[in-house]
């Protein structure tokens, strides 16, 4: 069901009759009454001028109730009825059926009847029973009391019927008031024509300036819409090339990713070896020493040889050698341990940054890579090789000038 906004007007059916002389339209239901009011005007001669002496007044009540009839119609059921438009319709057509039925068994006539002028000319001549005379004489209906002045009235209609009395007059005035009629109709829809072209230009207007708001509001989402994808389509590529990119470089550096961490879980188990390697000797030496010293030097200094000092200095500089040998190969393991775990968190990090637009320029990624592939060092001192002679062994114990 759509709901009508309260500007809209509401286009009801007009209603067409045919008369006598052609066709009359009324746009409502109000010019309808009020051309009815005016037929019944045309006979009130019947009850107002003239005494009942020849059924006059009984002529006047049978003219008068269809009349009466339509107008009750229109104003009691086909008024209400126009906030529907359809019941409206059906009621339009049952009103002009009524009206045309009255009119073909002769029980009404109207203004543009051809003897309607005359009716009008006899009344405005003040000859009252010629007119009533005439009505019932065409429309045949029965007069009582058939005396001279209804003799004279019919005579008179005869004469006009035979062309005297201005017929010829009457008739052209007939067809002057059906003219006018439509050149009044004629008017009226030239109005509401121009009206509507007016309302349609109207609408037209605004039509159009609705379509060109819409068309630019369409080219400027368009333009807005083109832009954005243009710029996903370039954030998209430029994410695959970084994405490929990455790969790529994962791909060459899935080696290395490797070969470090093996080095990393190797040098962590030699670091864990040596540790515990130069805790034990440690430890041995200085158990060794306390024991040697305990059982062979356990003398009075005077008693002492030299060939037992000289073996307690020896092996104590080879206890010394192998303890250091041992820190220092503990301290290398570490010292490669870190390096490894270093260069493996060096490598995700490279990766990572290849993934982000723009993160890496071309002198900073020559930059790490020249810091991931960089020559490897031990951390072994050179000078830690043991003594090769006893000469050696006292050159080193000697003090420097």
């Amino acid at each position: 069901m759509t709901d009508q906004s309260p500007e809209q007007e509401v286009k009801l059916k007009r209603i067409t009759i045919k008369t006598e002389a052609g066709t009359r339209w009324f746009a409502s239901v109000e010019d309808f009454v009020n051309w009815v009011n005016l037929q019944i005007s045309l006979f009130g001669f019947l009850s107002s001028k003239i005494q009942n002496n020849h059924g006059e007044h009984n002529l006047h009540q049978r003219l008068q109730a269809p009349w009466v009839q339509l107008r009750q119609f229109a104003q009691q059921q086909l008024k209400p009825a126009e906030t529907d438009p359809q019941r409206y319709e059906q009621l339009v057509d049952n009103l002009i059926q009524q009206f045309h039925s009255k009119l073909d068994v002769g029980q009404i006539f109207t203004s543009e009847a051809p003897f309607a002028d005359f009716v009008s000319q006899q009344v405005e001549e003040g000859d009252y029973q010629c007119a009533a005379t005439a009505i019932a004489y065409f429309l045949n209906e029965n007069l009582t009391n058939y005396d001279l002045k209804v003799a004279t009235g019919l005579q008179k209609t005869l004469d006009w019927e035979r062309g005297e009395y201005g017929k010829a007059e009457s008739e052209t005035q007939s067809l002057s008031n059906l003219r006018e009629s439509w050149d009044e109709e004629l008017t009226r829809q030239t109005g509401q024509a121009d009206q509507s072209q007016e309302r349609l230009d109207t609408l037209t207007d605004r039509a159009n300036k609705q379509l060109e708001g819409q068309r630019k509001r369409f080219d400027k989402n368009a333009s807005e819409y083109e832009q954005e994808l243009s710029d996903a389509i370039e954030k998209a590529r430029t994410d695959l090339e970084a994405l490929t990119q990455t790969y790529d470089d994962k791909l060459a550096l899935q080696a290395p990713v490797r070969y470090w961490k093996l080095q990393q879980e190797y040098h962590r188990k030699k670091l864990v070896l040596f540790g515990w390697v130069t805790g034990l000797a440690t430890l041995v030496a200085i158990l060794g020493l306390i024991g040697f010293a305990w059982f062979v030097l356990d003398q009075k200094v005077s008693e002492l040889i030299v060939g037992k000092l000289v073996t307690m200095a020896v092996l104590t500089t080879f206890a010394i050698w192998a303890v250091r040998l041992c820190a220092n190969l503990f301290m290398s393991h570490n010292h490669l341990h870190t390096d490894a775990q270093e260069r493996r968190t060096m490598i995700h990090t490279y990766l990572s940054l290849l993934r982000q637009k723009n993160a890496l320029k071309e002198e900073e990624r020559q930059l790490i890579l020249q810091t991931l592939f960089r020559p490897n060092t031990t951390g072994m001192i050179k000078e830690d090789s043991g003594p090769a002679h006893l000469v050696d062994l006292m050159n080193r114990m000697a003090p420097k000038q």
